[in-house]
């Protein structure tokens, strides 16, 4: 099972967006619920600190849902 999502926000007036997509999946079997996610981030606003800078990031770790049986 994988989870695809994609959303973005900010000024696109100005030039200051923001866009993200990832993909999620569960690593094991439903009852074993650690998934793996990757996400991409391409813009402004990431973090408080550089609210005005564009930056690019990758980021990938495990996220672990109890009692869940889909993504």
């Amino acid at each position: 099972l994988f989870k695809l999502y994609a959303k973005g926000g900010g000024n696109w007036d100005t030039e200051k967006g923001w866009v993200e997509a990832g993909i999620m999946s569960i690593l094991f079997t439903p009852k074993i619920q650690p998934r793996l996610m990757i996400s991409v981030f391409d813009g402004y606003g990431e973090t408080m600190v550089g609210y005005n800078v564009k930056d690019t990031q990758v980021s990938a770790g495990l996220v672990f849902v109890p009692g869940q049986e889909d993504i």
